[in-house]
């Protein structure tokens, strides 16, 4: 997969595109570091409060980027801690 930065679409297939949201693409950008990264983490790094996102908008915004890459982007959840990229993304 290649994802575009700078016009934040993802490429899953040769002519598979998936245009994400703001809150997607902060996701996609801080779950690409390769390690488990905790539900706090992930809010803090979206906008820098924990309180700006709940936990609930996070694990619908996972939900629904599943469910837009027909499940082509793997999020593993990784039990009482938080998620793990586990597909091989290219940025440009």
């Amino acid at each position: 997969m290649t994802y575009d930065t700078k016009n934040r679409i993802l490429h899953t297939g040769v002519y598979e595109k998936v245009k994400l949201t703001k809150l997607q693409h902060k996701l996609l950008i801080c779950l690409s570091s390769g390690n488990a990264v905790s539900i706090k983490e992930i809010s803090e790094y979206s906008h820098g409060v924990f309180d700006k996102y709940t936990v609930y908008a996070i694990r619908r915004s996972i939900f629904k980027l599943r469910v837009k890459t027909k499940k082509q982007l793997k999020i593993k959840t990784v039990n009482k801690f938080g998620y793990r990229l586990e597909s091989e993304i290219y940025f440009e």
